[in-house]
């Protein structure tokens, strides 16, 4: 058996989470600069094609991978043959995808009207991107195996800098288009080239049957969760681009990339984090329970507050300038709906986080299923009749509806909402009170927008910290303890799916 020096292990992974998230939130925040610079020196239609490659790009991603990725990480021990059969089952998609787009291509892009001139070398410098993304699979992977997986975020960090500075820069350049064709290029070719260079990988020709039915047979149930989360996301996102047209989808993008923002900051981190707790306490009733209500707690109190800021603070600094108010405040109603819907996700993600963590997959598969049933019934329809405000409605009611289904689970499984809910929302709401207050005073005496919202923010999250130090002093020091104690571990359990019954 290999001798596994722990402490070692343990200083690699509390490194590689730590990387993790720190190249989490500033991925985000670059995202979020980069979002903005676009919707101030582009139209509409130049966001809406941003939202179709983001789609685009995550879409065939998942099409392509078909689990093999996660299927080589659990697999105890790696042979050359099982890393050369993922390699070409990869790129035998790859190549699939790349014969269908050479025929289906510029049909495509002629079915928008108001595509702007240079899309098809924006669609093809997405096909070209994705072939480069799935071709490093196995290098990223092996360095996972390795628990050096912050170099894998340390590479995915250097890219994403490239991909957002290329479109800031180039948008402030007024290169449109063209600055999302180099940022696509220039994230895959110097993200691929990386992974390489951390972990040389010479794929040869040598794959086995047995090997190859091996992988499948764990990657593809493995991945069919994720594919269900596309669906309903992504595909949905491209069909709803075909339906309104790129200028409207545009507005569509802007208020649901801002309206979900503070969601995507701090639910998906979170959730990274409570996986391992999740699945390191899975056998004790009691201590998932604690633990359960606590993450929840915890998601709940940062996310309520970032909710009413995203509230406060957009419209702001959307009338700073007359022309990008003209041009963004159709967007306004999106982006509202979408913030409330993000309350919703941000009380059924954790469960769906807490099946998986649990080992009862079949739970998260079916009610992913639920959702995309209900989402591909409501939002289609609701466009057509309504449009922009009529497709962020439909999220809005199958998020509602969604929550009410997982309140079900969660007291099936005696989960304190008092707990989970009472501090949280008191707090959250009079963070909100506060600085819709100051708000309404700094409008009154025509204070100047940008201190306002300065002096909103910093007296806002006084007031938020002095409650939740006081209802929750205890709760948010063990949780802060659990997050810094047991991760590292935790990190390591859930790359072995034999931990997870």
């Amino acid at each position: 058996m290999e001798n596994i020096n722990f402490q070692d292990v343990k200083k690699r992974s509390l490194k590689s989470v730590l990387t993790l998230f720190t190249q989490s939130g500033y991925s985000a925040i670059l995202g979020f600069l980069a979002l903005t610079m676009l919707t101030i020196t582009n139209g509409t239609n130049l966001l809406g094609i941003y939202g179709v490659v983001l789609s685009s790009l995550t879409f065939f991603n998942y099409i392509t991978d078909l689990g093999l990725g996660a299927a080589l990480m659990q697999k105890p021990q790696i042979t050359e043959k099982d890393k050369n059969s993922v390699f070409w089952i990869q790129m035998s998609m790859g190549l699939i995808v790349f014969i269908f787009s050479f025929f289906w291509g510029e049909k495509f892009i002629a079915s928008y009207s108001d595509a702007p001139n240079g899309t098809i070398y924006l669609f093809w410098s997405v096909i070209l991107a994705f072939i480069m993304i799935i071709a490093r699979t196995v290098p990223s992977v092996l360095l996972e195996k390795e628990h050096a997986i912050y170099k894998v975020v340390l590479i995915q960090s250097f890219e994403s800098t490239l991909f957002y500075l290329t479109i800031i820069i180039g948008s402030f350049m007024g290169l449109g288009i063209w600055a999302l064709i180099g940022a696509v290029l220039l994230r895959a070719i110097i993200g691929t080239f990386g992974m390489y260079r951390l972990h040389p990988f010479r794929p040869g020709f040598r794959v086995g049957f047995d090997s190859i039915k091996y992988l499948l047979s764990f990657g593809l149930p493995f991945q069919l969760n994720s594919f269900i989360a596309v669906v309903k996301d992504d595909l949905l996102m491209i069909y709803l681009s075909k339906v309104m047209g790129l200028a409207d989808f545009g507005l569509f993008t802007f208020g649901k990339k801002y309206g979900e923002f503070a969601l995507r900051l701090i639910n998906d981190n979170l959730n990274r984090v409570a996986f391992p707790i999740f699945a390191r306490y899975q056998l004790d009733p009691i201590l998932l329970k604690k633990n359960i209500e606590k993450i929840f707690s915890l998601s709940l109190s940062l996310l309520i507050p970032a909710l009413f800021v995203s509230a406060v603070v957009l419209p702001q600094i959307i009338s700073l300038n007359a022309g990008y108010q003209l041009k963004w405040m159709p967007a306004l109603d999106v982006f509202f709906l979408f913030l409330i819907s993000s309350f919703f996700v941000g009380i059924f993600s954790p469960v769906i986080n807490l099946f998986n963590a649990t080992g009862r997959v079949i739970w998260s598969v079916v009610m992913m299923i639920i959702f995309t049933i209900l989402i591909w019934l409501a939002v289609p329809v609701l466009v057509k009749i309504y449009g922009l405000q009529g497709a962020a409605s439909g999220f809005l009611i199958v998020n509602l509806l969604s929550s009410l289904l997982i309140f079900t689970t969660l007291k099936i499984a005696k989960i304190s909402f008092s707990k989970i809910f009472s501090s949280a929302i008191f707090a959250g709401l009079a963070f909100g009170l506060v600085i819709n207050t100051i708000k309404f005073l700094g409008n009154v005496l025509a204070l100047n927008v940008l201190v306002l919202i300065v002096f909103e923010v910093i007296v806002g999250g006084l007031v938020w910290v002095l409650i939740m130090m006081t209802l929750e002093k205890e709760t948010i020091t063990k949780s802060v303890k659990l997050l810094s104690d047991k991760i590292n571990f935790g990190f390591l359990k859930i790359r072995n799916t034999s931990d997870i019954r």
